[in-house]
């Protein structure tokens, strides 16, 4: 199976949410000349990609790679990391 471009997949995240092109450049902070370029193929510059997927409600890893990232997955490392953090507290609060 063929990966979705990342123009197409922008188009397509930006259409699911009833935005305009415009409305969607604006929430960016870029022309809508610039967003019509992005969904046009052209290569995006600079460090937008956080802000488009915060817009669009979408992992970076769904925004770049169209890889959807199960949410029971997430809390289960999120889980971890507190486990972790929890243990690392206690070891640095010791000896105090």
């Amino acid at each position: 199976m063929k990966q979705e471009a990342l123009s197409v997949r922008m188009r397509r995240l930006r259409l699911n949410l009833n935005l305009s092109a415009s409305e969607t450049a604006k929430l960016i902070g870029v022309s809508v000349s610039t967003y019509r370029e992005w969904e046009n193929g052209r290569g995006i510059r600079g460090e937008p990609y956080v802000k488009i997927a915060k817009i669009f409600g979408v992992t970076l890893s769904e925004l770049l790679i169209g890889e959807v990232v199960l949410k029971s997955k997430l809390i289960q490392e999120l889980e971890l990391v507190e486990t972790h953090l929890k243990l690392l507290r206690e070891e640095l609060f010791k000896g105090i």
